[in-house]
C-alpha cells in the first residue's frame, strides 16, 4: 500500500480508538457512586472494549486485512486458437483479458508467453518428463517442450487497467511442425511489486488447447 492508503488506515484507527475512548468516557459518566462493585464491572467491561476494538484493528491493519482491495490485482481470461497456414507452418493466437478486480490503477511494464508440445511425444519424452516431476521427492511443474517463446515490454503508462477496466491483449505464434495438444502460458509482471513487496510478484495463467486437425 501506498502512503496515502496507510495514511488513511491510520486515520481510521484513530477514529475507531477515539470512539472507544468516547464509549469509555460516557460508561464513567454513568457510574453510580453508591454501588462501587456495578462500577468497577461497568469500568472493566468499557475497558474491554475499547482494548478488542483497538487491538482488532491494529492485527487487521500488520496483516492487510483493512483496504486490502488497495492492492493491484488482476483477473485473468485466457484464449487460444490455432488455423493451418501452410502445408508446414500453424498460426497459434493467444488472446488474454486482463480485468482490473482491485480499487487501484494497475500498470503492466512487461509479460512473457510460452507455447509448449503436450503431444504427439514419443514414449522416452514421457519418461524422461514423468521422472522430472518425481525428482527429488517433490512434485515439480511438467517441462513440457518449447514450441516458442517471447517476452513483451511496455513504456511507462502505455499499458494501464483502470479499477473496474478490462484490456485484451492479442499474442501470435508461428509454428513449423503440427502438434495435436498445446500448453500457453502467459505472466504480467507486477511493476508496482518493487515498491510494494506484499503486493503480488504478478498474475499468471495457463490453458490447454487440443487441436483437431479437419479430414
Amino acid at each position: 500500500m501506498d502512503n496515502v492508503v496507510k495514511g488513511a488506515l491510520l486515520i481510521l484507527l484513530g477514529i475507531v480508538f477515539a470512539i472507544g475512548v468516547g464509549s469509555f468516557i460516557f460508561a464513567i459518566s454513568d457510574l453510580d457512586v453508591a454501588t462501587p462493585i456495578k462500577n468497577a464491572a461497568g469500568i472493566a467491561q468499557a475497558l474491554a472494549t475499547v482494548a478488542a476494538v483497538v487491538l482488532g484493528g491494529v492485527f487487521a491493519y500488520r496483516n492487510g486485512l483493512l483496504f486490502r482491495t488497495f492492492e493491484p490485482h488482476l483477473t485473468m481470461v485466457q484464449t487460444v486458437t490455432h488455423r493451418r497456414i501452410s502445408d508446414q507452418r500453424m498460426h497459434v493466437g493467444v488472446t488474454v483479458t486482463l480485468s482490473n478486480s482491485s480499487k487501484v490503477k494497475v500498470e503492466i511494464h512487461q509479460a512473457e508467453f510460452i507455447l509448449q508440445r503436450i503431444a504427439p511425444l514419443t514414449d522416452t519424452e514421457v519418461e524422461l518428463l514423468d521422472a522430472q516431476v518425481s525428482e527429488d521427492e517433490e512434485v515439480q511443474h511438467i517441462q513440457w517442450p518449447v514450441l516458442d517463446e517471447w517476452q513483451r515490454e511496455w513504456e511507462s503508462n502505455e499499458l494501464i487497467v483502470e479499477p473496474g477496466g478490462s484490456h485484451q491483449e492479442v499474442f501470435e505464434f508461428i509454428i513449423e511442425q503440427e502438434p495435436t495438444s498445446i500448453l500457453a502460458y502467459s505472466y504480467f509482471y507486477n511493476s508496482d511489486h518493487s515498491r510494494h513487496p506484499q503486493s503480488a510478484q504478478g498474475w499468471s495463467i495457463t490453458s490447454f488447447h487440443d487441436i483437431v486437425t479437419r479430414g
